[in-house]
């Protein structure tokens, strides 16, 4: 009988510590979704599975978007000037020059950056991206509208509906000053589609990808941690010569493949690329501390919006990753603030 009343309150705190554990990494996350101030990390036990799920019903926009209201409308445009002459200046289309002739070559980087993004997500050419921006006239650096008062400094605003290879696609992009913090591009339908067997065989796909890929979600997150600190747009792969640059968030979108196709025929594809920007980001510029994946504690939360899926990578700090599961990629990240 003593051994029977053990068993089950042994069972019955196992339940308690696990539930307590569940709301907590849930409140957390509800916490990033609906506040605009830093992310608190909640205390709980980690009794196996750190992959807890959730669901938002309301239309709600996460940091920094609950700034952008109503579309933008009201808010004044402005373009966040450091960052877009740093992006000039890296990519030599930069001089001199004042007025006009500047502005031009801002506008130019500006849309070759974010364009080298765009081109990866929708599968498509950098040549094209640059097409379309130059016959539509709605460049990225024309069209960008702040928000000020926001306790965070400025927030620059981007988002518009790309017509490309015969999709539409939907592009949000959020910059401060010198940093890009929100970044997400996915193929555009506004239907609720979270009741699809497709949505849910993607959803399968990305879970059975976080349970066997941890480590490499964790490098990810790792190095995106590190990227936000440093607020460096490019890698430079030879330290005499700014010839040889490479966009650091394009890297970070390689890395999140490599998680969705480590087990699958892209697997060699995506290797070497991996590892030459592990090995970029391992240099003096880029150092990172080596980490085990017992020191990193992530956590990862699977929360539903009504046309992605948000994954909170939960540590020390919070950062989302966007996917898309009717195509099961992933399509952006967002920071959750700037330090």
């Amino acid at each position: 009988m003593r051994s029977i009343k053990s068993m089950l309150l042994t069972l019955i705190c196992a339940v308690v510590i696990l539930g307590v554990g569940y709301l907590g990494i849930v409140e957390s996350g509800k916490e990033v979704l609906r506040r605009d101030s830093i992310p608190e990390q909640a205390e709980y036990e980690n009794l196996g599975s750190n992959i807890f799920y959730g669901k938002i019903e309301d239309d709600i926009e996460i940091f920094p978007w609950n700034y952008y209201v109503k579309d933008g409308k009201g808010l004044e445009y402005s373009v966040p000037e450091f960052l877009s002459e740093a992006l000039a200046i890296q990519q030599e289309k930069y001089d001199e020059g004042t007025g006009q002739i500047k502005e031009d070559r801002m506008a130019y980087a500006t849309d070759r950056y974010f364009g080298q993004l765009i081109a990866y997500e929708t599968e498509s050419q950098l040549e094209e991206v640059m097409s379309w921006y130059e016959s539509s006239g709605k460049h990225i650096y024309q069209n960008m509208v702040v928000e000020k008062d926001t306790g965070y400094g400025r927030i620059y605003f981007y988002q518009d509906i790309l017509k490309l290879s015969g999709k539409q696609y939907q592009v949000r992009i959020a910059c401060g000053d010198w940093s890009v913090i929100s970044f997400c591009c996915a193929e555009y339908d506004p239907k609720d589609r979270r009741k699809q067997k497709k949505w849910k065989k993607g959803k399968q796909k990305l879970v059975s990808a976080l349970e066997k890929f941890e480590n490499e979600l964790a490098d990810y997150v790792t190095f995106m941690t590190k990227v936000e600190f440093m607020s460096a747009p490019y890698f430079y792969l030879d330290d005499d010569s700014l010839n040889n640059i490479e966009n650091v968030y394009l890297g970070s979108f390689l890395l999140l493949d490599y998680v969705m196709h480590k087990g699958g025929k892209q697997r060699s594809e995506l290797e070497e690329e991996v590892e030459l920007i592990r090995e970029r980001w391992k240099a003096e510029r880029f150092a990172i501390e080596e980490k085990s994946a017992e020191d990193l504690h992530y956590s990862y939360q699977v929360v539903e919006l009504k046309d992605m899926i948000l994954l909170l990578a939960q540590g020390d700090e919070t950062i989302g990753i966007y996917y898309d599961p009717m195509n099961r990629k992933f399509c952006g990240y967002n920071y959750f603030y700037e330090y």
